[in-house]
């Protein structure tokens, strides 16, 4: 029988594969060149947004995160589109409406 393995695990895998994917992804955008590899790790910092980024590495990426979630769905894990589940709303013991306060 295959053990079913949790979701943590299946995400901090999808995270380092989508890492290795995203550095692929620069080296094949740098076409064998280090300088223009440095410049482009370079210009990867905390600000950077998606948009920012080379379109082989969003490219890389927007294919991991499809993988990741098909994936989970295999592994029986629930991934609903969005809008669709909305957030519960956690009260808190303390916190429930129908008390007095």
């Amino acid at each position: 029988m295959k053990d079913k393995k949790s979701a943590n695990d299946v995400l901090r895998s999808a995270l380092f594969s989508s890492f290795i994917a995203g550095l692929d992804a620069l080296k094949e955008n740098s076409a064998g060149t280090p300088n223009i590899l440095m410049k482009n790790l370079a210009g990867i910092h905390a600000n950077t947004s998606f948009d920012d980024m080379p379109k082989e590495v969003r490219d890389a990426l927007n294919n991991s995160v499809r993988d990741t979630l098909s994936r989970l769905r295999n592994d029986g894990y629930t991934v609903a589109e969005t809008g669709i589940i909305t957030p519960n709303r956690n009260f808190g013991p303390n916190r429930h409406p129908s008390r007095t306060r």
